[in-house]
């Protein structure tokens, strides 16, 4: 798991929020300078292709390259949706009262290793790696430097992310899916019939 982020941004606030709660608005003010940072522009990027997706989530192994825990690629977890509406809620916009907690818990994303608002390249497999939901969103367009994590080298497990039952279960799922939804796993099926 990353290493807690270091709390003096953290310390920063509290000094400053408790001045002003003490009634020492100079105090807080001076106390709340010490947050100032100098944040990069962010640069718009093109989303990450399903074909270019499944291949780096082979390449790590179906592991989130930071924690290590195992994650399930969002299609995945989406047909089982279809096939278990009730016992497996899904929300597109991943709304967290209307979407199982397997989604933030295991669902694979694609990070940039350097962010692109730093700098890194869109699609370079090499600036790539395999992220759980939870620590891709903890790392935003910060630099594994700047948190202070190191990236995991992949490693086999026997672990496939349940890619090898996508298929059949999509099966299952197509009839209770959309024309979107259709298309989306076709696209899916697709590019981890080629990353393999």
């Amino acid at each position: 798991m990353p290493t807690p982020p270091d709390e003096v941004y953290l310390d920063a606030l509290s000094a400053a929020v408790s001045a002003l709660a003490g009634g020492d608005s100079l105090a807080a003010d001076q106390a709340a300078e010490r947050l100032a940072v100098e944040l990069s522009p962010v640069l718009g990027r093109r989303s990450i292709s399903p074909t270019l997706a499944a291949q780096v989530m082979r390449r790590d192994f179906f592991t989130c390259r930071y924690c290590g825990a195992r994650i399930v690629p969002p299609p995945v977890l989406r047909a089982a949706s279809l096939v278990w509406p009730r016992l497996l809620p899904y929300n597109l916009n991943w709304k967290t009262a209307a979407t199982h907690p397997i989604y933030v818990a295991h669902a694979g994303t694609i990070d940039h290793i350097q962010p692109h608002a730093h700098g890194g390249v869109d699609d370079s497999v090499d600036n790539l790696a395999t992220a759980c939901w939870a620590c891709n969103l903890q790392k935003s367009e910060f630099s594994l430097e700047r948190l202070g994590w190191e990236l995991r080298r992949p490693t086999a497990s026997g672990w496939d992310g349940l890619v090898g039952c996508y298929a059949a279960l999509w099966q299952v799922a197509q009839p209770k899916g959309s024309l979107a939804d259709i298309r989306y796993h076709n696209r899916w099926l697709r590019a981890f019939e080629l990353a393999t």
